[in-house]
This record gives C-alpha cells, structure tokens and sequence, in this order.
C-alpha cells in the first residue's frame, strides 16, 4: 500500500512539473573576432531575431564578453518551440534616387 500511495505522490508531483519550462534559456558568451551573424549561422538563427532577442542597436554592435541570449523572451518561447518564426519588423527599404 506504501508503495502504491508514494507512486500516485510521485506521479502526481511529476505531472504538476510537466507544462513548465525549468530549463535556463541558451547563451552564448562572445569571443573575439565573433560578428552577429557568425554567431547566428553557428546556431541556426536569423540574424536579425538574435538582434532583437538582446535588445542590439541597428548598428549590431556586440562586445567581448558580452553574453547573448540564444532564445526568444518569454513571451514568445512557446511559437518558437513549436517551430514558428517570431513576427519580425518590417526592414527599410532602399530606392535609388530618382534620374
């Protein structure tokens, strides 16, 4: 009877655990000569989301040392694990100046 009681205590302790995300989100630390994109490339990201991820200028100016987040905030964590792009701002466009 012991056994059965701390088997459905377990179970239940597991299952209450199951939906969360205990995990610390990916990082990465920068090393010299790494650029943005390197870093992207090397993680099968987009550039340009790893950028927004850790709040980059357009510049895209990164520093030795720095550590970089490797996974979208929270808030949108679950369309990414699902293998969904995170909606990403519309990038300016360049006309040539008019003849």
């Amino acid at each position: 009877m012991r056994i059965l009681a701390g088997a459905i205590i377990g179970l239940a302790f597991l299952t209450g655990c199951a939906g969360q995300d205990l995990r610390p989100p990916r990082s990465y630390v920068v090393l010299p000569h790494d650029t943005l994109y390197s870093i992207a490339w090397r993680n099968g990201l987009d550039y340009r989301d790893l950028a927004a991820w850790n709040h980059l200028g357009p510049d895209f100016r990164i520093a030795v040392g720095e550590r970089l987040t490797l996974e979208p905030p929270a808030s949108g964590y679950a369309a990414a694990r699902h293998g969904e792009s995170a909606p990403r701002a519309p990038r300016p466009t360049t006309r040539p100046p008019a003849p």
